[in-house]
């Protein structure tokens, strides 16, 4: 995941390397040339606020968020991330590593919170690559499986309820 698109449609974050060093980029549709948001060594992954004045992303072993002029902000901390995904109510649901469940936490940072529960009985893996639905009330995520490790072609795409936890196959 090296892009992401504001909910007005008005601005591209993406990620590009100089030097050999990944950094975030900023692009308005009004203007032609990505420019560099301070401080966003490393990332990867990132993801608007609702409003399109913030971005999550990560970076090294961080969830962090930046304003489009920076500088970062760390949540919390994350190991080989699978997602990122921000919520209408201010939470930020991602994927710490790449074999866990999904965790929420406030866009002002605190505790991560699982909201997803690999089911051992089903070979569950992984769950990765949130994204919000429409109403912020749920995330759809991919669901990975010890059956097929290294291919994600016959994975199933779920969905988890945020209060409640509820799970659903899309």
């Amino acid at each position: 995941p090296a892009l992401a698109i504001s909910r007005d449609g008005r601005a591209i974050a993406f990620v590009a390397s100089t030097a050999g060093v990944s950094r975030l980029y900023l692009r308005r549709r009004d203007d032609v040339e990505g420019h560099v948001i301070p401080g966003t060594q490393g990332a990867s992954g990132p993801a608007f606020s609702p409003d399109g004045l913030w971005i999550a992303f990560a970076s090294g072993t961080e969830l962090k968020k930046t304003t489009l002029d920076g500088p970062p902000i760390v949540l919390a901390k994350v190991g080989d991330h699978r997602g990122i995904t921000w919520l209408d109510n201010d939470t930020i649901v991602f994927a710490p590593y790449a074999a866990q469940n999904l965790f929420r936490i406030p866009a002002s940072g605190g505790e991560p919170v699982a909201i997803s529960k690999l089911e051992a009985s089903k070979g569950e893996r992984t769950h990765r690559w949130p994204i919000v639905l429409p109403g912020g009330n749920a995330v759809l995520f991919t669901v990975g499986t010890y059956a097929s490790p290294d291919s994600y072609e016959t994975s199933r795409i779920d969905a988890v309820v945020i209060a409640t936890g509820e799970r659903r196959t899309v």
